[in-house]
Protein backbone atom coordinates (compact mmCIF):
# COMPACT_ATOMS: atom_id res chain seq x y z
CA UNK A 1 0.00 0.00 0.00
CA UNK A 2 1.72 3.23 -0.84
CA UNK A 3 -0.60 5.71 1.17
CA UNK A 4 -1.29 5.84 5.26
CA UNK A 5 -3.97 7.18 7.13
CA UNK A 6 -2.37 10.61 7.48
CA UNK A 7 -2.88 10.71 3.63
CA UNK A 8 -6.59 10.01 4.33
CA UNK A 9 -7.04 12.48 7.18
CA UNK A 10 -5.97 15.11 4.94
CA UNK A 11 -8.59 14.14 2.18
CA UNK A 12 -11.15 14.82 4.96
CA UNK A 13 -9.84 18.15 5.50
CA UNK A 14 -8.41 19.57 2.62
CA UNK A 15 -10.26 17.83 -1.09
CA UNK A 16 -13.00 18.91 -2.36
CA UNK A 17 -14.73 19.40 -5.75
CA UNK A 18 -13.75 22.91 -5.61
CA UNK A 19 -10.75 22.64 -3.60
CA UNK A 20 -10.74 23.04 0.27
CA UNK A 21 -13.64 24.71 1.43
CA UNK A 22 -15.24 22.79 0.15
CA UNK A 23 -14.02 19.11 1.78
CA UNK A 24 -15.90 16.88 3.53
CA UNK A 25 -14.23 19.15 6.81
CA UNK A 26 -16.24 22.12 5.84
CA UNK A 27 -19.28 20.55 4.69
CA UNK A 28 -19.90 19.03 8.42
CA UNK A 29 -18.47 22.34 9.90
CA UNK A 30 -21.17 24.34 7.95
CA UNK A 31 -24.16 21.46 8.67
CA UNK A 32 -23.48 20.61 12.56
CA UNK A 33 -27.29 19.37 13.30
CA UNK A 34 -27.06 17.91 10.17
CA UNK A 35 -24.26 16.06 10.03
CA UNK A 36 -23.89 14.70 14.42
CA UNK A 37 -22.10 11.06 13.48
CA UNK A 38 -18.77 12.13 11.73
CA UNK A 39 -18.75 15.08 12.72
CA UNK A 40 -15.42 16.02 13.41
CA UNK A 41 -16.37 19.89 14.43
CA UNK A 42 -18.20 18.47 17.37
CA UNK A 43 -15.28 16.38 18.58
CA UNK A 44 -16.30 12.85 17.20
CA UNK A 45 -12.81 10.96 16.30
CA UNK A 46 -11.26 7.29 16.13
CA UNK A 47 -7.70 7.42 17.69
CA UNK A 48 -7.62 10.96 17.11
CA UNK A 49 -8.73 10.84 13.58
CA UNK A 50 -11.86 12.18 11.85
CA UNK A 51 -13.96 8.97 12.44
CA UNK A 52 -15.23 8.72 8.90
CA UNK A 53 -11.42 8.89 7.09
CA UNK A 54 -10.96 5.95 10.27
CA UNK A 55 -13.27 4.03 8.74
CA UNK A 56 -12.43 4.39 5.41
CA UNK A 57 -8.49 3.40 6.27
CA UNK A 58 -9.97 0.34 7.73
CA UNK A 59 -12.42 -0.62 4.47
CA UNK A 60 -9.24 0.47 1.85
CA UNK A 61 -6.78 -2.26 4.28
CA UNK A 62 -8.74 -5.32 3.91
CA UNK A 63 -10.18 -4.59 0.08
CA UNK A 64 -7.73 -2.45 -0.98
CA UNK A 65 -7.47 -0.63 -4.50
CA UNK A 66 -11.24 -1.94 -5.04
CA UNK A 67 -12.64 -0.35 -2.56
CA UNK A 68 -12.11 3.33 -4.37
CA UNK A 69 -14.49 2.30 -7.20
CA UNK A 70 -16.46 0.38 -4.88
CA UNK A 71 -17.37 3.30 -3.10
CA UNK A 72 -17.27 6.10 -6.00
CA UNK A 73 -19.55 3.75 -8.23
CA UNK A 74 -21.98 4.13 -5.33
CA UNK A 75 -22.17 7.75 -4.09
CA UNK A 76 -22.05 8.44 -7.89
CA UNK A 77 -25.07 6.19 -8.30
CA UNK A 78 -26.75 8.05 -5.51
CA UNK A 79 -26.69 11.57 -6.56
CA UNK A 80 -29.68 11.50 -9.07
CA UNK A 81 -31.84 11.06 -5.74
CA UNK A 82 -30.46 13.41 -3.37
CA UNK A 83 -32.50 16.40 -3.34
CA UNK A 84 -31.07 18.02 0.07
CA UNK A 85 -27.75 20.51 -1.33
CA UNK A 86 -26.15 19.94 2.52
CA UNK A 87 -26.49 16.32 1.71
CA UNK A 88 -25.61 16.69 -2.16
CA UNK A 89 -22.61 19.05 -1.22
CA UNK A 90 -21.42 16.07 1.31
CA UNK A 91 -21.78 13.06 -1.20
CA UNK A 92 -19.66 15.68 -4.09
CA UNK A 93 -17.50 15.83 -0.98
CA UNK A 94 -16.63 11.97 -0.04
CA UNK A 95 -16.51 11.64 -4.05
CA UNK A 96 -13.43 13.91 -4.42
CA UNK A 97 -11.78 12.55 -1.55
CA UNK A 98 -12.31 9.33 -2.83
CA UNK A 99 -10.66 10.55 -6.96
CA UNK A 100 -7.96 12.05 -4.90
CA UNK A 101 -6.88 9.33 -2.99
CA UNK A 102 -7.06 6.63 -5.61
CA UNK A 103 -4.79 8.60 -7.61
CA UNK A 104 -2.84 9.11 -4.54
CA UNK A 105 -2.76 5.62 -3.24
CA UNK A 106 -1.38 4.24 -6.89
CA UNK A 107 -4.96 2.90 -7.44
CA UNK A 108 -5.66 4.59 -11.39
CA UNK A 109 -6.69 7.46 -12.84
CA UNK A 110 -10.10 9.07 -11.27
CA UNK A 111 -13.47 8.09 -12.42
CA UNK A 112 -14.41 11.26 -13.87
CA UNK A 113 -11.48 14.15 -14.77
CA UNK A 114 -11.01 16.19 -11.39
CA UNK A 115 -8.84 18.79 -11.03
CA UNK A 116 -8.84 18.39 -6.86
CA UNK A 117 -7.71 14.56 -7.53
CA UNK A 118 -3.84 15.42 -7.90
CA UNK A 119 -1.62 13.22 -5.99
CA UNK A 120 -0.08 16.09 -3.06
CA UNK A 121 3.58 15.94 -5.13
CA UNK A 122 0.99 17.70 -8.46
CA UNK A 123 -0.60 19.89 -5.83
CA UNK A 124 2.99 21.42 -3.99
CA UNK A 125 5.09 21.08 -7.61
CA UNK A 126 5.09 25.15 -7.86
CA UNK A 127 5.59 25.77 -3.92
CA UNK A 128 9.01 26.00 -2.36
CA UNK A 129 9.95 23.13 -0.14
CA UNK A 130 12.92 23.90 2.73
CA UNK A 131 15.14 21.30 3.65
CA UNK A 132 15.50 21.85 7.39
CA UNK A 133 18.26 19.79 8.43
CA UNK A 134 21.17 18.05 6.87
CA UNK A 135 22.98 15.04 9.24
CA UNK A 136 25.56 12.79 9.71
CA UNK A 137 28.28 12.07 12.20
CA UNK A 138 31.47 14.11 10.68
CA UNK A 139 33.75 12.48 13.87
CA UNK A 140 36.94 11.45 12.29
CA UNK A 141 36.63 8.26 10.22
CA UNK A 142 38.53 4.52 11.02
CA UNK A 143 41.73 4.23 8.53
CA UNK A 144 40.10 0.87 8.16
CA UNK A 145 36.86 2.31 6.86
CA UNK A 146 33.43 3.12 7.33
CA UNK A 147 30.21 3.09 6.73
CA UNK A 148 28.09 6.44 6.79
CA UNK A 149 24.78 7.77 6.40
CA UNK A 150 23.95 11.18 4.79
CA UNK A 151 20.34 12.28 6.55
CA UNK A 152 18.21 15.12 4.89
CA UNK A 153 15.43 16.38 6.60
CA UNK A 154 12.49 18.64 5.28
CA UNK A 155 9.58 18.82 3.23
CA UNK A 156 7.97 16.07 1.37
CA UNK A 157 8.99 16.06 -1.99
CA UNK A 158 12.30 18.57 -1.64
CA UNK A 159 15.05 17.43 -3.79
CA UNK A 160 18.43 17.25 -3.46
CA UNK A 161 21.77 16.18 -5.16
CA UNK A 162 24.57 15.01 -2.99
CA UNK A 163 28.67 14.89 -4.10
CA UNK A 164 31.41 13.24 -2.19
CA UNK A 165 34.81 14.22 -3.47
CA UNK A 166 38.16 12.76 -1.37
CA UNK A 167 41.31 14.47 -0.84
CA UNK A 168 42.55 13.85 -4.35
CA UNK A 169 39.60 15.71 -5.98
CA UNK A 170 37.93 11.90 -6.95
CA UNK A 171 34.22 11.73 -6.65
CA UNK A 172 32.46 8.65 -5.09
CA UNK A 173 30.13 6.76 -7.42
CA UNK A 174 27.36 5.66 -5.12
CA UNK A 175 26.57 2.86 -7.67
CA UNK A 176 30.02 1.38 -7.39
CA UNK A 177 30.45 2.63 -4.00
CA UNK A 178 33.75 3.66 -4.92
CA UNK A 179 35.67 7.08 -5.48
CA UNK A 180 36.80 7.53 -9.42
CA UNK A 181 37.93 10.15 -11.11
CA UNK A 182 35.17 10.74 -13.01
CA UNK A 183 32.17 13.10 -12.22
CA UNK A 184 29.63 12.02 -10.60
CA UNK A 185 26.94 12.86 -7.80
CA UNK A 186 23.53 11.49 -6.55
CA UNK A 187 20.56 13.58 -8.22
CA UNK A 188 17.22 13.84 -7.29
CA UNK A 189 17.22 12.66 -3.85
CA UNK A 190 13.33 12.81 -3.18
CA UNK A 191 12.33 13.50 0.62
CA UNK A 192 9.63 11.08 1.80
CA UNK A 193 8.44 11.03 5.14
CA UNK A 194 9.91 14.25 5.61
CA UNK A 195 13.36 12.54 5.40
CA UNK A 196 15.79 10.87 2.72
CA UNK A 197 18.95 9.51 3.83
CA UNK A 198 21.92 7.57 1.44
CA UNK A 199 24.46 5.78 3.05
CA UNK A 200 28.57 6.34 2.09
CA UNK A 201 31.01 3.52 2.09
CA UNK A 202 34.35 5.25 3.05
CA UNK A 203 37.32 3.30 1.79
CA UNK A 204 40.61 1.72 3.98
CA UNK A 205 43.51 3.89 3.88
CA UNK A 206 47.52 4.00 3.71
CA UNK A 207 47.83 7.72 4.57
CA UNK A 208 45.75 10.41 5.97
CA UNK A 209 42.78 11.68 3.73
CA UNK A 210 39.73 14.19 3.87
CA UNK A 211 36.80 14.21 2.21
CA UNK A 212 33.81 16.96 1.54
CA UNK A 213 30.25 16.37 1.77
CA UNK A 214 27.85 18.90 -0.56
CA UNK A 215 24.21 18.71 -0.27
CA UNK A 216 22.95 20.57 -2.84
CA UNK A 217 19.00 21.69 -2.92
CA UNK A 218 17.61 20.61 -6.21
CA UNK A 219 16.07 24.47 -8.09
CA UNK A 220 14.91 21.78 -10.57
CA UNK A 221 12.60 20.67 -7.78
CA UNK A 222 11.90 23.91 -6.68
CA UNK A 223 13.52 22.95 -3.05
CA UNK A 224 15.69 25.11 -1.17
CA UNK A 225 17.26 25.48 2.42
CA UNK A 226 15.94 27.03 5.60
CA UNK A 227 17.93 30.11 6.37
CA UNK A 228 19.43 28.37 9.63
CA UNK A 229 21.16 25.48 8.05
CA UNK A 230 22.48 27.41 5.11
CA UNK A 231 21.58 30.46 2.68
CA UNK A 232 22.56 29.22 -0.48
CA UNK A 233 21.21 26.43 -2.16
CA UNK A 234 24.88 24.55 -0.89
CA UNK A 235 25.83 22.97 2.25
CA UNK A 236 29.07 21.48 2.83
CA UNK A 237 31.31 19.53 5.99
CA UNK A 238 34.40 17.95 5.53
CA UNK A 239 35.39 14.48 7.03
CA UNK A 240 39.04 13.15 8.04
CA UNK A 241 40.35 9.80 7.77
CA UNK A 242 43.31 8.93 9.58
CA UNK A 243 45.54 6.19 9.63
CA UNK A 244 46.84 5.01 13.51
CA UNK A 245 49.77 6.33 15.68
CA UNK A 246 50.98 4.16 17.97
CA UNK A 247 51.12 5.16 21.92
CA UNK A 248 53.83 3.40 23.87
CA UNK A 249 53.95 3.41 27.76
CA UNK A 250 56.83 2.35 29.33
CA UNK A 251 59.23 3.21 32.57
CA UNK A 252 62.17 5.39 32.37
CA UNK A 253 64.52 7.75 34.40
CA UNK A 254 64.06 11.44 32.85
CA UNK A 255 67.27 12.71 34.46
CA UNK A 256 68.94 10.06 34.27
CA UNK A 257 69.70 9.64 38.05
CA UNK A 258 73.25 7.54 38.41
CA UNK A 259 71.19 5.54 41.10
CA UNK A 260 69.29 4.14 37.73
CA UNK A 261 71.93 3.66 35.11
CA UNK A 262 71.33 0.19 33.41
CA UNK A 263 67.35 0.51 34.34
CA UNK A 264 65.39 -1.02 31.62
CA UNK A 265 61.54 0.21 30.56
CA UNK A 266 61.93 0.06 27.28
CA UNK A 267 62.04 -4.01 27.01
CA UNK A 268 58.55 -5.02 28.30
CA UNK A 269 56.21 -1.88 27.65
CA UNK A 270 53.06 -1.62 26.49
CA UNK A 271 52.16 -0.57 22.97
CA UNK A 272 48.69 0.13 21.27
CA UNK A 273 47.55 1.71 17.99
CA UNK A 274 45.24 4.37 17.71
CA UNK A 275 43.46 6.25 14.85
CA UNK A 276 44.71 10.01 14.82
CA UNK A 277 42.10 12.46 16.73
CA UNK A 278 39.55 9.47 17.33
CA UNK A 279 37.59 9.89 20.57
CA UNK A 280 38.46 7.52 24.03
CA UNK A 281 39.43 3.50 24.31
CA UNK A 282 40.49 2.27 27.64
CA UNK A 283 43.06 -0.78 27.73
CA UNK A 284 44.55 -2.38 30.68
CA UNK A 285 48.12 -2.29 30.56
CA UNK A 286 51.25 -4.04 32.32
CA UNK A 287 54.64 -2.11 32.66
CA UNK A 288 57.87 -3.89 33.83
CA UNK A 289 61.32 -2.09 34.88
CA UNK A 290 64.74 -3.82 35.28
CA UNK A 291 67.55 -2.50 37.24
CA UNK A 292 71.07 -3.55 36.48
CA UNK A 293 72.26 -6.51 38.95
CA UNK A 294 74.31 -4.15 41.37
CA UNK A 295 71.58 -1.53 41.35
CA UNK A 296 68.15 -2.32 43.17
CA UNK A 297 65.12 -0.11 44.11
CA UNK A 298 62.39 -0.01 46.22
CA UNK A 299 58.66 1.49 46.10
CA UNK A 300 59.27 5.00 47.79
CA UNK A 301 55.24 5.63 46.63
CA UNK A 302 52.14 4.66 44.62
CA UNK A 303 52.74 5.89 40.94
CA UNK A 304 49.97 8.39 40.00
CA UNK A 305 49.14 10.00 36.63
CA UNK A 306 51.06 13.30 37.30
CA UNK A 307 54.25 10.92 36.81
CA UNK A 308 53.85 10.30 33.40
CA UNK A 309 56.25 12.35 30.96
CA UNK A 310 56.74 12.85 27.54
CA UNK A 311 59.00 15.05 25.35
CA UNK A 312 59.13 17.14 22.29
CA UNK A 313 62.45 18.70 20.74
CA UNK A 314 62.02 22.51 19.23
CA UNK A 315 64.69 24.92 17.56
CA UNK A 316 65.98 28.21 19.70
CA UNK A 317 66.68 31.24 17.45
CA UNK A 318 70.13 32.58 16.98
CA UNK A 319 70.53 35.27 19.62
CA UNK A 320 68.07 36.07 22.96
CA UNK A 321 65.32 38.92 23.01
CA UNK A 322 66.68 41.43 25.71
CA UNK A 323 63.87 42.75 28.22
CA UNK A 324 64.13 46.40 29.30
CA UNK A 325 62.15 47.29 32.53
CA UNK A 326 60.59 50.88 32.63
CA UNK A 327 63.25 52.00 34.58
CA UNK A 328 65.94 51.35 31.53
CA UNK A 329 67.27 47.86 33.28
CA UNK A 330 67.99 45.32 30.61
CA UNK A 331 67.31 41.41 31.42
CA UNK A 332 69.15 39.43 29.70
CA UNK A 333 69.12 35.74 28.42
CA UNK A 334 66.07 34.40 29.35
CA UNK A 335 63.77 35.87 26.75
CA UNK A 336 64.91 33.40 23.39
CA UNK A 337 63.22 32.93 19.94
CA UNK A 338 62.14 29.06 19.75
CA UNK A 339 60.76 27.59 15.87
CA UNK A 340 57.39 26.46 17.06
CA UNK A 341 55.28 27.57 20.23
CA UNK A 342 52.38 25.60 19.61
CA UNK A 343 51.92 22.87 22.39
CA UNK A 344 54.34 24.23 24.75
CA UNK A 345 52.95 25.69 28.13
CA UNK A 346 54.39 27.76 31.60
CA UNK A 347 55.92 25.02 33.92
CA UNK A 348 57.15 22.58 31.19
CA UNK A 349 60.46 21.58 31.97
CA UNK A 350 63.49 22.18 29.14
CA UNK A 351 66.47 19.59 28.59
CA UNK A 352 69.91 20.29 26.67
CA UNK A 353 73.54 20.50 26.48
CA UNK A 354 73.83 24.27 26.85
CA UNK A 355 70.26 24.48 28.90
CA UNK A 356 70.62 25.73 32.63
CA UNK A 357 69.77 22.98 34.99
CA UNK A 358 66.37 23.48 36.38
CA UNK A 359 64.96 25.54 33.74
CA UNK A 360 61.10 25.61 32.73
CA UNK A 361 58.97 28.08 30.25
CA UNK A 362 57.78 30.90 32.95
CA UNK A 363 56.09 34.15 32.57
CA UNK A 364 58.71 37.32 33.95
CA UNK A 365 57.99 39.86 36.21
CA UNK A 366 59.85 42.69 37.43
CA UNK A 367 58.01 44.62 40.04
CA UNK A 368 59.17 47.19 42.31
CA UNK A 369 57.53 49.03 45.45
CA UNK A 370 56.59 52.92 45.59
CA UNK A 371 55.27 54.46 48.70
CA UNK A 372 54.12 50.66 49.62
CA UNK A 373 52.48 50.33 46.07
CA UNK A 374 53.46 47.35 44.43
CA UNK A 375 54.43 48.75 40.55
CA UNK A 376 54.95 45.87 37.60
CA UNK A 377 58.00 47.10 36.67
CA UNK A 378 57.64 44.81 33.27
CA UNK A 379 55.54 41.28 32.46
CA UNK A 380 57.05 39.25 29.78
CA UNK A 381 54.47 36.31 29.17
CA UNK A 382 56.52 33.26 29.20
CA UNK A 383 55.18 32.04 25.28
CA UNK A 384 54.76 35.09 22.49
CA UNK A 385 53.68 34.24 19.34
CA UNK A 386 55.42 36.43 16.46
CA UNK A 387 55.11 34.29 13.29
CA UNK A 388 51.97 33.03 11.24
CA UNK A 389 50.18 30.15 12.18
CA UNK A 390 50.38 27.53 9.62
CA UNK A 391 46.67 25.57 9.40
CA UNK A 392 46.33 22.17 8.85
CA UNK A 393 43.24 20.42 8.69
CA UNK A 394 42.04 23.37 10.33
CA UNK A 395 44.05 23.06 13.33
CA UNK A 396 47.12 25.13 14.05
CA UNK A 397 49.79 23.14 14.05
CA UNK A 398 53.04 25.47 14.54
CA UNK A 399 53.58 29.24 14.92
CA UNK A 400 57.40 30.61 14.82
CA UNK A 401 57.46 32.75 18.41
CA UNK A 402 59.34 33.86 21.68
CA UNK A 403 59.91 31.45 25.05
CA UNK A 404 60.88 33.06 28.09
CA UNK A 405 62.83 31.16 30.58
CA UNK A 406 62.84 30.90 34.70
CA UNK A 407 66.86 31.07 34.53
CA UNK A 408 69.17 33.23 32.07
CA UNK A 409 71.15 30.80 29.56
CA UNK A 410 74.35 30.70 28.45
CA UNK A 411 75.05 32.43 24.95
CA UNK A 412 75.68 28.74 23.51
CA UNK A 413 72.28 27.84 23.58
CA UNK A 414 71.95 29.68 20.49
CA UNK A 415 70.80 27.53 17.50
CA UNK A 416 70.64 24.22 19.92
CA UNK A 417 67.84 21.87 19.17
CA UNK A 418 66.38 21.25 22.76
CA UNK A 419 64.06 19.06 24.59
CA UNK A 420 60.45 19.71 26.26
CA UNK A 421 59.25 17.77 28.72
CA UNK A 422 55.41 17.77 29.37
CA UNK A 423 54.45 16.28 32.66
CA UNK A 424 50.80 15.05 33.55
CA UNK A 425 47.76 14.96 31.14
CA UNK A 426 47.01 18.70 30.97
CA UNK A 427 50.96 19.55 30.02
CA UNK A 428 50.79 16.02 27.83
CA UNK A 429 47.81 16.84 26.03
CA UNK A 430 48.57 20.53 25.53
CA UNK A 431 52.29 19.24 23.60
CA UNK A 432 51.19 16.24 22.02
CA UNK A 433 47.72 15.90 21.40
CA UNK A 434 47.32 12.82 23.41
CA UNK A 435 44.45 12.88 26.20
CA UNK A 436 45.82 10.13 28.20
CA UNK A 437 44.90 9.00 31.79
CA UNK A 438 46.29 6.35 34.22
CA UNK A 439 44.15 4.98 36.86
CA UNK A 440 44.14 2.31 39.27
CA UNK A 441 48.13 2.29 38.93
CA UNK A 442 49.78 0.02 41.13
CA UNK A 443 53.49 -1.36 41.70
CA UNK A 444 54.56 -4.53 42.81
CA UNK A 445 58.21 -5.65 43.42
CA UNK A 446 59.57 -9.33 42.27
CA UNK A 447 61.27 -10.06 45.42
CA UNK A 448 64.63 -12.04 44.94
CA UNK A 449 65.61 -15.28 46.00
CA UNK A 450 68.83 -17.35 46.78
CA UNK A 451 70.09 -20.27 48.99
CA UNK A 452 72.31 -19.89 51.63
CA UNK A 453 76.02 -21.91 50.70
CA UNK A 454 77.42 -23.44 54.12
CA UNK A 455 75.98 -23.64 57.32
CA UNK A 456 76.37 -20.71 59.75
CA UNK A 457 79.88 -20.19 60.87
CA UNK A 458 79.80 -21.66 64.87
CA UNK A 459 76.61 -22.56 64.49
CA UNK A 460 74.82 -19.21 64.91
CA UNK A 461 75.75 -15.99 62.80
CA UNK A 462 74.89 -12.65 61.66
CA UNK A 463 77.55 -13.08 58.59
CA UNK A 464 75.35 -15.43 56.38
CA UNK A 465 77.12 -16.77 53.26
CA UNK A 466 74.51 -16.85 49.97
CA UNK A 467 74.82 -17.70 46.67
CA UNK A 468 73.67 -14.64 44.64
CA UNK A 469 73.69 -10.74 46.44
CA UNK A 470 71.88 -9.23 43.96
CA UNK A 471 68.63 -6.70 44.64
CA UNK A 472 69.73 -6.10 48.80
CA UNK A 473 70.16 -2.72 49.51
CA UNK A 474 71.69 -1.99 52.88
CA UNK A 475 69.80 -1.02 55.93
CA UNK A 476 66.58 -1.20 54.02
CA UNK A 477 66.44 -4.70 53.06
CA UNK A 478 65.10 -7.85 54.91
CA UNK A 479 65.05 -11.26 54.65
CA UNK A 480 63.14 -13.96 54.67
CA UNK A 481 62.97 -17.97 55.23
CA UNK A 482 62.82 -21.43 56.88
CA UNK A 483 65.51 -21.55 59.18
CA UNK A 484 65.06 -17.28 60.37
CA UNK A 485 64.35 -17.00 63.84
CA UNK A 486 60.18 -16.75 63.72
CA UNK A 487 60.38 -15.32 67.15
CA UNK A 488 62.26 -12.01 65.73
CA UNK A 489 61.35 -9.38 62.94
CA UNK A 490 62.91 -10.54 59.63
CA UNK A 491 66.04 -9.26 60.26
CA UNK A 492 67.50 -6.34 58.34
CA UNK A 493 70.63 -6.50 56.27
CA UNK A 494 73.31 -4.02 56.90
CA UNK A 495 76.09 -4.65 54.52
CA UNK A 496 76.84 -7.36 51.71
CA UNK A 497 74.17 -5.53 49.35
CA UNK A 498 74.59 -3.37 45.78
CA UNK A 499 76.56 -6.27 44.85
CA UNK A 500 76.08 -9.44 42.77
CA UNK A 501 77.09 -12.97 42.74
CA UNK A 502 78.00 -14.99 45.73
CA UNK A 503 79.15 -13.61 49.03
CA UNK A 504 78.25 -12.59 52.45
CA UNK A 505 75.43 -11.04 54.18
CA UNK A 506 75.58 -9.07 57.08
CA UNK A 507 72.36 -9.12 58.74
CA UNK A 508 71.56 -7.33 62.35
CA UNK A 509 70.62 -10.33 64.59
CA UNK A 510 72.21 -13.84 64.49
CA UNK A 511 70.96 -16.88 62.56
CA UNK A 512 71.60 -20.46 62.56
CA UNK A 513 70.66 -21.69 58.67
CA UNK A 514 71.23 -24.94 57.52
CA UNK A 515 73.07 -25.06 53.99
CA UNK A 516 70.96 -24.90 50.42
CA UNK A 517 68.19 -23.04 52.34
CA UNK A 518 65.74 -20.84 50.04
CA UNK A 519 66.10 -16.86 51.09
CA UNK A 520 63.66 -14.03 50.25
CA UNK A 521 64.71 -10.76 50.14
CA UNK A 522 61.71 -8.55 51.23
CA UNK A 523 61.25 -4.69 50.09
CA UNK A 524 64.02 -4.41 47.84
CA UNK A 525 64.17 -5.64 44.04
CA UNK A 526 65.94 -5.39 40.78
CA UNK A 527 62.23 -5.80 39.00
CA UNK A 528 59.13 -3.84 39.58
CA UNK A 529 55.81 -4.48 37.59
CA UNK A 530 53.53 -1.57 37.10
CA UNK A 531 49.78 -2.52 36.57
CA UNK A 532 46.01 -0.47 35.78
CA UNK A 533 44.31 1.20 32.69
CA UNK A 534 45.21 3.83 30.10
CA UNK A 535 42.04 5.30 28.96
CA UNK A 536 43.22 7.47 25.80
CA UNK A 537 40.62 9.64 25.12
CA UNK A 538 42.00 11.83 22.49
CA UNK A 539 44.53 10.83 19.93
CA UNK A 540 47.65 13.57 18.76
CA UNK A 541 49.12 13.88 15.16
CA UNK A 542 52.26 11.70 15.81
CA UNK A 543 53.53 8.49 17.45
CA UNK A 544 54.09 9.18 21.00
CA UNK A 545 55.91 8.05 23.88
CA UNK A 546 54.35 8.46 26.94
CA UNK A 547 56.76 7.23 30.37
CA UNK A 548 55.99 6.57 33.76
CA UNK A 549 58.98 8.59 35.36
CA UNK A 550 60.99 6.16 38.30
CA UNK A 551 62.84 8.83 39.48
CA UNK A 552 58.75 9.52 41.01
CA UNK A 553 58.48 6.59 43.01
CA UNK A 554 61.08 4.22 43.15
CA UNK A 555 64.09 5.09 45.37
CA UNK A 556 67.30 3.68 45.37
CA UNK A 557 68.93 4.26 48.81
Amino acid sequence: MSCTISDFEYAYFMVGPTGPTTSMFQIHCQNPTIFTTENFCLGNNTNGYPSFSWYMWGKYQQFGCSWFDNRLNHWNAQLPNITNAAHSSHKHAKIAQFEYLKVTCGCGPPVAPNNNAKTKKQRTAGIKKKINKVQFDNSVLDSIGEDRSINIYGDDFGAVDVMVIDGDGKYYNFKTKSFTTQEYSLRDLTLSGGSASVMVSFPKVASDSNYTVTVLASSKHNTIYDNSVSRSLSYSKKLYQYTKNTLTLQMGSILSLSGFTGFDGATNNFTVDVTKHKDSVKYPFTIVGTASATRPFYVLKTPTNDMIVTKENRTIGSAHVDIKTRDGVRVESIKWPINNIVGLKNGMILSGTNVTAGTTISNYENIVYSQDKKITNVFEAGLQPTGTATITDERVTSQAGNVVFNKAQAGALADDVIGVYAYGNEKIKSLTGYDVTLTNIKATITKPTTTTTEVSAGGSSADIAVADRQGVINNISRVSGIGINSSLKNPLITAGGGADGAGDWTMDAAQTLENGVTLTVENTSNVVTVTGDIEIKKVGESNVLIVLDIEQFLATS
